[in-house]
């Protein structure tokens, strides 16, 4: 039967094409019972084609076959197609599509892979084997078609595929026996040279469960590569998952066109063969501190060195104990920072006057916590420093709360009701230094939390006064009356708790505050930071000033991108430094709340001085020197043998 043809599809021709194409046919009509037919579904011809270019670029990535299927009983069918060259004697591809389909007629698209076409280097028109099955596999009916004209040309041509048998193996980069990574090595064909980005997410061997990723994006040429992609190995060990693995691997071109997918199968490992750990302490050392020249030591300070198997936000926490009996506590910090891959330093910083008051003339030790970003323990180390006298310290804390404070109600336009609740907070310092203060306001019995404000301040040595605001609209909102009570809390610069205190509010009324007309709208900076090739650079520290008192600080992303948010209007400075690069500072306008957009900030890495330019004027000086030496030899030798002459005349 010949199906009618229409000016804007184009249709298939039903029915055998050669001896081979008609043996298919009967073998598959022989075993299709003809009430599962009737009863399930059936091909419905005639079908139309067409060529897909999902990219735009030209080519077809697939040729599309829209299949007519007439359901009698609705269910779960499977249509598979195989595409051959016109006389059914090549196989050049094959596609198969599992639908949901109701009862009555449904198109069921099967989309052919173009690359396959265009590297079969055959032409259409091409013969179509249809076959279409039940929820049970069970052949409901077998069919044939034949395509429009095709040029194998017309479709995409290969641009890159793997090439299996694929490798792994367990790397241990700092010797503890441990595997670091579980290194993939997966051989690629590339046809086309190009970017390619390999991807790989690694499941236990029933693919049931996802432990980790990887991913490589490289310019690659014309040929067979290997491409390595190392997997986390404290990913295997913390998903408690033996191997052997499956890895499902995916390529893509220019990091969005995904052209060729394949599975590996690992080799066998047991999940504690690999290390635990996205970072670990690898060990520390200690210093002392004075800032103020007074020969006491403000801080103990414990340099601990991290290596970071996945950059991200960490916590060390410290305890400190004498080291003798490890009894006696002394004191505590912590440092929250962001760590780059590879070896990164966190300083810790002890107050002096801790030790002082500790009265503990020996050695210290100091218990050390690793943590992520989600507070689950990595590591823990101990350190101990070396041997000081207490009376070596600072004998009194820094700065400390000094009341009695003070609270009044602010009514910034005088309509009868409060706008904020100001609290002036009194800090006695012993010298200039950096602190932050936060204010919990509660009500009077502290069961329910009302307001959380922190503020970062620079504070002289004396007595400051620090100004804190509570919206009237937390207040309001509450509907708690007064008085009520702030818990006052003094850090210093490294987030050491100062001292703490309590604060009673006169007995205001809740409505006696109001909803703010305006909120004053909150705005924010981002940017990026790139090296001279305009490679992003992770970890650089981005401060954020204003005038010469720093209000926040944040680091770099992988991406090399930072960001500060709800900052109020005004003029901010940001500082961005990095080790082996200048500091560099640009100014930001935060106005009306809004958005800024900070063009590409370049670091220019250092040079060595002992290279580069300097190497031509150390041979400059070099020759002058070979020349000096040769002309003072010549001069010696002159006056040498003037002086021979003489002594000959002489005798």
């Amino acid at each position: 039967m010949i199906a009618d043809t229409g000016s804007d599809a184009k249709w298939f021709t039903r029915g055998p094409s050669c001896l081979a194409f008609l043996t298919l046919m009967f073998l598959s009509c022989a075993v299709i019972p003809s009430d599962v037919n009737a009863a399930n579904g059936a091909f419905s011809p005639p079908y139309t084609d067409n060529g897909l270019d999902t990219q735009g670029d030209g080519y077809f990535d697939h040729l599309v076959l829209n299949v007519t299927v007439d359901i009698t009983e609705a269910g779960t069918f499977s249509v598979y197609g195989g595409l051959y060259d016109p006389g059914f004697s090549v196989l050049i591809t094959e596609e198969n599509s599992v639908q949901n389909l109701p009862l009555g007629a449904s198109l069921v698209p099967l989309m052919f892979n173009g690359a396959d076409i265009h590297n079969s280097g055959l032409d259409g028109p091409y013969g179509v084997w249809l076959t279409l099955y039940d929820d049970k596999w069970q052949v409901l009916e077998s069919d044939s078609a034949q395509t429009s004209d095709y040029d194998h040309t017309d479709f995409q041509p290969l641009l890159a595929e793997f090439s299996p048998p694929h490798y792994d193996l367990g790397v241990d980069t700092n010797g503890n026996l441990y595997h670091d990574h579980l290194l993939a090595k997966i051989n690629i064909t590339v046809e086309i040279p190009g970017i390619y980005e390999v991807e790989a997410d690694l499941f236990d061997s029933s693919q049931s469960t996802w432990i980790t990723d990887g991913a490589d994006q490289s310019y690659y040429s014309k040929g067979n590569h290997t491409v390595d992609l190392p997997l986390l190995g404290c990913r295997m060990r913390k998903a408690g998952i033996d191997g052997p693995y499956k890895l499902q691997l995916k390529l893509r071109k220019d990091g969005s066109h995904l052209i060729s997918e394949d599975v590996h199968d690992t080799a066998t490992y047991a999940h504690t063969d690999f290390d635990g750990f996205d970072a670990y302490i690898t060990g520390a050392s200690s210093d002392v501190v004075d800032l103020d020249g007074d020969l006491l030591y403000d801080y103990l300070r414990i340099s601990v060195d991290v290596e970071v198997n996945r950059s991200g936000i960490y916590r060390v926490e410290a305890d400190l104990f004498d080291a003798i009996f490890h009894l006696n506590f002394i004191a505590s910090t912590a440092n929250i920072t962001y760590l780059i891959e590879g070896s990164d330093l966190v300083d810790l910083y002890f107050i002096g006057q801790r030790m002082y008051d500790a009265m503990i003339d020996v050695d210290y030790v100091a218990d050390l916590v690793l943590l992520d970003s989600a507070g689950i323990s990595l590591v823990t180390y101990f350190h101990t420093t070396a041997k000081y006298a207490h009376t070596e310290f600072e004998h009194d804390v820094p700065a400390l709360l000094s009341p009695p404070h003070e609270d009044h109600g602010s009514d910034s336009d005088a309509d009868g009701y409060y706008d904020s609740l100001v609290l002036n907070v009194s800090v006695e310092s012993l010298g200039d230094w950096g602190c932050s203060l936060r204010g919990k306001l509660h009500d009077l019995g502290r069961s329910i939390l009302i307001a959380d404000r922190e503020k970062k301040v620079e504070i002289v040595e004396g007595v400051n006064t620090v100004t804190m605001f509570y919206s009237g609209d937390d207040i309001l909102n509450s509907g708690i009356d007064g008085p009520y009570e702030i818990g006052i809390y003094l850090y210093d610069a490294y987030d050491n708790l100062l001292d703490k205190g309590i604060h009673i509010t006169w007995g205001y009324k809740h409505d006696e505050f109001k909803v703010t007309t305006q909120t004053p709208t909150k705005g924010e900076a981002s940017g990026t930071i790139v090296d001279e090739d305009g490679d992003p650079i992770p970890g650089a520290r981005v401060e954020l000033m204003v005038g010469e008192t720093k209000i926040d600080e944040t680091h770099s992303d992988d991406l090399g991108m930072f960001t500060f948010l709800h900052r109020d209007d005004g003029v901010y400075t940001i500082v961005i430094s990095k080790p082996s690069y200048p500091t560099i500072t640009r100014e930001v306008v935060i106005s009306g709340g809004s958005s800024v957009q900070i063009p590409s900030l370049v670091l220019k890495e250092i040079e060595d001085e002992s290279t580069g330019e300097s190497l031509p004027w150390t041979m400059i000086l070099i020759a002058a020197s070979i020349v000096i030496a040769i002309a003072g030899s010549a001069i010696l030798m002159k006056k040498r043998s003037k002086k021979s002459e003489e002594t000959g005349k002489e005798e």
